[in-house]
């Protein structure tokens, strides 16, 4: 008995196969009976999910067709489609992660100094997925003596193959977070900058006479103490002076509050009455809510 016409296609795929590993799928034409067809159409294979590699896809010959060397790239499941003579086929094959290709760290472009910023690493096989299932440790280092990045990750089973740290930068310019696992490394730059206000600095140069105005720069600064003399980080706010455990009588002449504008890139010079000097910045108050008040000579 001849077989008939084609009526359908089957797709025979494995049901599971690892990222970047190729294997090999079959098709069958059928005729009404499900017998296998005399068909002799060319075939065309596709694949839903992206970077997938699928040869030269060739032509059925005597109902029967095949392709070696497909790799699918993307974790998940993955719908292939074989097409051939107007009929058509699926299969669903799900895509596991292969072993450890890579380590990857993510960082924000910019950050501020003193700034809690989030770095990723993650985990992934050669194709770039997140190998979920990942337990190990991962080695850190970061090029910022201020930063305060632990000096390795730990990736337990509910990790997913990737976590995410908390980390404060104190040097500014760009700084460089690395990770090492096995052979395998990444890096990751930010630019730091200057960051938000924290306290304020008075400097003097030491050298005051009773009753004679003394000029006083005052500097607000952030956490690492860096001025912020940048048009992007300048404080605007208002600073107020008072002093504390002088004699009234020899107490000296503060000046009033002084609104610094973005033009002061936030530095001011204030003239003061020089009795009793060293009281200088004692319960100095400012609306940055600075916490630390130094005075310092040139």
């Amino acid at each position: 008995m001849t077989a008939g016409e084609a009526v359908t296609l089957g797709l025979i795929a494995p049901a599971m196969v690892t990222a970047g590993e190729s294997f090999e799928v079959n098709g069958v034409a059928f005729d009404a009976y499900k017998n296998i067809a005399a068909f002799d159409g060319a075939a065309t294979l596709e694949a839903d999910s992206a970077n997938a590699f699928i040869p030269p896809e060739g032509s059925f010959s005597d109902g029967q067709w095949s392709l070696a060397n497909v790799a699918l790239a993307v974790t998940g499941d993955t719908v292939l489609t074989l097409s051939a003579g107007g009929l058509s086929a699926q299969a669903t094959v799900q895509v596991v992660s292969g072993p450890v290709g890579s380590v990857r760290v993510e960082l924000p472009a910019t950050v501020r100094a003193g700034d809690a910023t989030t770095v990723v690493v993650s985990v992934r096989d050669a194709s770039g997925n997140l190998i979920q299932d990942f337990t190990g440790t991962v080695a850190l280092s970061v090029d910022d003596p201020r930063a305060n990045l632990p000096s390795s990750v730990t990736f337990g089973p509910q990790s997913g193959g990737s976590r995410e740290l908390s980390v404060v930068f104190g040097t500014l310019g760009v700084r460089t977070v690395a990770a090492t696992l096995d052979g395998f490394s990444d890096d990751a730059a930010t630019t730091v900058t200057v960051g938000a206000p924290h306290h304020i600095v008075l400097t003097d140069d030491g050298a005051a006479t009773t009753g004679v105005p003394h000029a006083v720069t005052v500097t607000v600064v952030d956490a690492f103490d860096h001025p912020l003399d940048t048009p992007a980080s300048a404080y605007t706010g208002t600073v107020t002076f008072s002093l504390a455990g002088s004699t009234p009588d020899l107490a000296p002449t503060l000046p009033g509050p002084t609104t610094f504008t973005a033009a002061d890139l936030g530095e001011r010079i204030e003239d003061r009455d020089a009795h009793h000097l060293g009281h200088a910045g004692r319960g100095l108050a400012d609306d940055a809510q600075a916490d630390r008040v130094r005075r310092t000579r040139q």
